[in-house]
């Protein structure tokens, strides 16, 4: 019998390969390749076409088993070729060569004669398990025949002398109970450290404990983490209870107080105010009053002892002139530490709006921006006249209001007087007044001086700023007290103060945690480190290609879908291979995972401090934001408190200033209304 032709259709790792053995003449064919190219399954491939497909097969690891096909072409020693395809199955797995058409086994075995299977494979089919286990055999003595068999289907001749020379070298590599052959060193240093393995290793228990001991301690961790930041919202709490202490002593001395007063009649919106402007235009009143009888008595005292020359009689303008002068310049003595507190606030907005437009610059070169001497003169006159005109017109537009009003009440009051009468009496009156003094100079004094309070107060409201109404509304103003300002300036600080501290902390945790990160890739660049979920995925593939060859060791096939998932795993092997090498990396992740123990741990240590640090990132975000709607909503209601007189507020800190300007500058409108008032009784007489 002669193989022609050998068709690998559907075998091992093999797709429709053919090998051509036709030519030559009864001669012998060589095929070679390298280590799994496939030589033994071609081997294996024609036992299995001569004599029928195994159940168990490791051939089927690419194709299903029960689409294994080889096919092939055989030429008898009579001369008769036959070709056929054998199929995998228990009966009928013989077809002719269009892979339909049913053969009888008969045909195969004519050609065959008596060799079996085993004869088959003891004379042709000798491979590398059959050498070895031929091998033993001889080496445990198991009969001539066997070792006869074994040398001749091997073609080994002298097996005696063989076997004596394979003795002789296995007495240099091994003895028992000796210490010099190389394979007794190199099992003793085997055993040494194997000892020294079990002495570094870790038992399970061991291990679990310490995991346990792991997991309590991130336990305990994590709840000190919250217990802590549970005292620290306590503690802040706290601290605002002992800044809000204070107010509450004096809320409830306030309470005690007003409980002893007993009911009282309720005041009317604003009475506070009304109060305060009132009691500031008593005090002024009986200060004049006093200083004014003083001055009086002092006058009337001295008059009569006072013989004034002629001399100085002639220098009464100019002295009248120096008397204005000493009460200006002793007012100016007074204002004095007012105007040099309005100097240093004034001092403080100049480098605050320098420092908006010339960051560069510094007070002591806002010399360099100065107007020149002509642009200022010019500024000034056009701001005095304006000034001036608007004085001017104002009054004009009073005094004909007043003019027009007087008219119309005379015209009345004439409409409805009696008849004349004698004047005789009227006359003796006027005779009286005049020898009063000059009325007319006095009045004339009294509103040249309202005039220069009026225009000194309109243009200090005008410096005042955030407020553009009438000069004699300036003290109706709803603005809130000192205190309320006090208080929001207070307020604001210490939630600024609370934004910083939370900022600050949001960026150490930050940073904090971008070390931390750069840990954990510095462990990954070192070497990836395996985790459980990797063991448990090595060792569900593992399993899976347990449950495959189980299945074909068992029921002859293995389910189509576990055999893809599992081969997917090691492309370019067969199941058996594949599954070795999946035990193996179980293994191997497992070894790993005790012998990295501590860098394991240290991974996930920093994942976990990393993971609370997002968590604290998290917090302090939230809490930071809530602290700017804090500060908004305080922001909002200060904004809310000028409202109503119509003033886009500063910070509170600026707006003390601004009322402390307006205070001035109420006190400068009582005193304008108390000149009017003179004014008014002089020319009512």
């Amino acid at each position: 019998m002669k193989i022609l032709q050998l068709r690998l259709l559907a075998f091992g790792p093999f797709t429709d390969l053919c090998l051509d053995l036709s030519a030559g003449n009864e001669g012998l064919h060589l095929i070679y390749g390298p280590n799994e190219a496939g030589k033994s399954t071609a081997l294996r491939a024609i036992e299995q076409m001569l004599y029928g497909i195994p159940a168990n097969t490791p051939d089927a690891f690419l194709h299903p088993p029960a689409q294994l096909r080889i096919g092939a072409a055989l030429r008898a020693a009579d001369g008769r070729t036959i070709d056929f395809i054998r199929r995998k199955g228990r009966k009928g797995t013989l077809l002719g060569a269009d892979n339909k058409t049913p053969m009888d086994d008969e045909v195969l075995r004519a050609i065959l004669g008596d060799v079996d299977r085993d004869a088959f494979v003891t004379r042709f089919g000798i491979d590398h398990e059959e050498l070895v286990r031929g091998g033993q055999d001889i080496v445990a003595g198991r009969g001539r025949v066997g070792q006869s068999l074994f040398a001749a289907g091997a073609g080994i001749g002298q097996l005696r002398e063989i076997q004596r020379q394979l003795a002789e070298e296995t007495q240099t590599l091994f003895t028992p109970r000796a210490q010099k052959p190389r394979l007794n060193r190199k099992l003793k240093t085997l055993e040494e450290s194997r000892k020294q393995l079990r002495r570094c290793q870790l038992a399970g228990s061991q291990w679990e404990r310490h995991e346990r001991a792991l997991r309590d301690a991130q336990s305990r961790l994590a709840e000190i983490d919250r217990r802590l930041a549970d005292l620290i919202g306590r503690r802040a709490r706290l601290e605002r209870y002992q800044q809000a202490l204070p107010l509450a002593a004096r809320r409830k001395d306030c309470l005690e107080k007003l409980e002893k007063l007993g009911p009282v009649p309720p005041l009317r919106p604003g009475f506070a105010e009304a109060r305060r402007q009132l009691t500031t235009q008593l005090t002024l009143a009986r200060e004049k009053h006093q200083a004014a009888s003083q001055e009086l008595e002092a006058i009337e005292q001295s008059l009569g002892d006072i013989h004034l020359p002629e001399e100085l009689l002639a220098q009464a303008g100019p002295i009248e002139q120096l008397r204005d002068a000493l009460a200006s310049h002793r007012k100016a003595q007074r204002d004095l530490p007012r105007l040099e507190t309005r100097r240093q606030q004034l001092e403080a907005g100049a480098c605050s709006i320098l420092h908006e437009l010339r960051p560069d610059c510094s007070l002591d070169q806002i010399e360099s921006m100065r107007l020149t001497t002509a642009q200022r003169m010019a500024i000034q006159e056009l701001g005095d006249e304006y000034t001036t005109l608007n004085s001017q017109r104002q009054r004009a537009l009073e005094e004909i209001r007043q003019a027009e009003s007087q008219r119309h009440e005379i015209q009345r009051e004439l409409e409805q007087l009696p008849p004349p009468r004698q004047t005789d009496a009227l006359q003796d009156l006027l005779r009286r007044l005049l020898a009063q003094g000059d009325l007319e100079t006095q009045r004339a004094e009294a509103a040249a001086q309202l005039a220069s309070m009026r225009q000194q107060a309109e243009a200090q409201l005008a410096r005042l700023g955030l407020w553009s109404g009438p000069l004699e509304a300036v003290d109706q103003l709803p603005v809130p007290q000192v205190e309320t300002v006090e208080r929001f300036a207070e307020q604001l600080a210490q939630l600024r103060q609370q934004i910083r501290a939370t900022e600050e902390k949001r960026d150490d945790a930050k940073t904090n945690r971008s070390h931390y990160l750069r840990q954990i890739e510095e462990i990954r660049l070192a070497g990836d480190v395996p985790t459980e979920k990797d063991l448990q995925q090595s060792r569900r593939v593992r399993d899976l290609g347990w449950q495959v060859i189980k299945a074909e060791w068992q029921e002859g096939e293995a389910d189509v879908d576990q055999y893809e998932e599992f081969i997917t795993w090691f492309e370019g092997r067969d199941l058996a291979a594949a599954y070795e090498q999946s035990v193996a990396e179980a293994d191997e992740v497992a070894d790993r995972l005790r012998r990295e123990a501590d860098r394991v741990a240290r991974r996930a240590h920093l994942q976990a401090v990393c993971e609370n640090l997002d968590r604290q990132v998290a917090e302090l975000t939230e809490r930071l934001q809530t602290l700017r709607d804090e500060a908004q909503q305080v922001e909002d209601r200060w904004s809310e408190c000028w409202q109503q007189a119509g003033i886009r507020p500063l910070p509170p800190r600026e707006m003390l200033g601004w009322l402390r300007a307006r205070e001035s500058l109420v006190e400068r409108v009582a005193a304008i209304r108390t000149q009017r008032k003179l004014l008014q009784l002089l020319e009512q007489r």
